[in-house]
């Protein structure tokens, strides 16, 4: 076990995303996006729900981390 900052105790801290980071998540997405397209019989709900959910899991955090870069 580490020990706590008394200052952080119960909050989480992130640690920053750098571009070699951004870039891999970016393009194993884009590779999961092409499996799932090439391997799908036919693209249906469950398949676009798939690609739209996975699409916000990977553009928030970058887009965070995008903005947190630019303000400072």
């Amino acid at each position: 076990m580490s020990a706590e900052r008394p200052d952080m105790k119960g909050k989480r801290r992130h640690g920053r995303l750098s571009n070699s980071q951004i870039t891999s998540i970016v393009v194993l997405w884009f590779f999961l996006l092409y499996l799932m397209l090439t391997n799908a019989d036919r693209i249906d709900g469950p398949v676009v729900v798939s690609i739209i959910m996975s699409g916000a899991l990977i553009y928030i955090p970058i887009r965070r981390e995008l903005k947190r870069r630019k303000e400072e």
